[in-house]
């Protein structure tokens, strides 16, 4: 392995994203109580030299219970969905225990869509 990321609380990672955003390529890795967003490799330099670090935690509230999964959204809302095209808005929708999806925006995945209220 290129790099070894470790997440917090030692549960077992379930879903990983693969986005591509202005300063390179980033990895979202989710566990039951996070979704880490980190840098896989900068493109401001061949060495990597910001390779490995954090844009985002997002933890799961109390009362929501545990992250069951996470999706980067499209910046076309017509496709909420997770997708190979690097295309990503800055919206990340995550699905706990409760009925309602758990929404975040982070603003270095990408603008927010036309139809967000952030």
């Amino acid at each position: 392995p290129l790099m070894v990321k470790e997440h917090q609380y030692g549960t077992p990672i379930h879903t990983l994203a693969f986005t591509t955003v202005e300063s390179g390529l980033c990895v979202a890795s989710g566990d039951s109580r996070l979704v880490k967003i980190w840098r896989a490799k900068g493109s401001g330099s061949s060495t990597g030299t910001d390779m490995g670090s954090i844009v985002t935690n997002i933890e799961s509230p109390r009362d929501a219970g545990d992250f069951n999964h996470f999706i980067l959204c499209q910046k076309d809302a017509a496709q909420i969905q997770q997708s190979h095209s690097n295309e990503h808005s800055g919206l990340v929708l995550c699905a706990t225990e409760q009925p309602d999806l758990q929404s975040y925006y982070v603003p270095a995945l990408g603008a927010a869509p036309k139809w967000c209220s952030f």
